[in-house]
C-alpha cells in the first residue's frame, strides 16, 4: 500500500518503507586495501525511520525559496570573485562529475545530521 504525496512536479506515490537491502561492496581499485582484489564484503544497512509529518503551517519567518535564491546569488558572486568568471557551460570542467561529487558530499552531511538528531 502506498501513501499519496504531492510534490513540486505533481502527484507522486511513494511506496511504504521496506527493509534495507543487502549490498555487496567491492573496494575501488585505486584504494590500497589489505585484501585481495577479488574479495567482497557484505554490508547490512538500516534505513532511517520514516516519520509521518503534518502539513506545513504558515508563520512569520522568511520563505525558504527566498533564502535559497539569496544563497544562490551569493554563491554566484563568490564563484565570479574566486575564478574570475561565472559558471558557464563548456568551461573545460566535467559538470556531471562536479555535481556528483557535490551531491555525494551533501548526502554524507545529511546522513550525519540525521544521526546527530536521532542517534541512529
Amino acid at each position: 500500500m502506498s501513501r499519496g504525496m504531492f510534490n513540486f512536479f505533481g502527484r507522486c506515490d511513494y511506496p511504504q518503507p521496506q527493509p534495507a537491502p543487502m549490498y555487496e561492496i567491492k573496494p575501488p581499485p585505486y584504494l590500497p586495501m589489505p585484501m585481495s582484489p577479488n574479495t567482497t564484503t557484505t554490508v547490512t544497512t538500516t534505513a532511517p525511520e520514516v516519520r509521518e509529518q503534518p502539513p506545513p503551517s504558515q508563520n512569520e519567518l522568511p520563505a525558504v525559496w527566498d533564502l535559497v535564491l539569496q544563497d544562490m546569488a551569493a554563491r554566484d558572486k563568490l564563484g565570479q570573485e574566486r575564478y574570475g568568471t561565472r559558471l558557464q557551460p563548456h568551461n573545460g570542467r566535467d559538470m556531471l562529475r562536479d555535481a556528483l561529487e557535490e551531491a555525494l558530499d551533501m548526502v554524507v552531511y545529511l546522513r550525519g545530521a540525521i544521526y546527530e538528531r536521532d542517534g541512529k
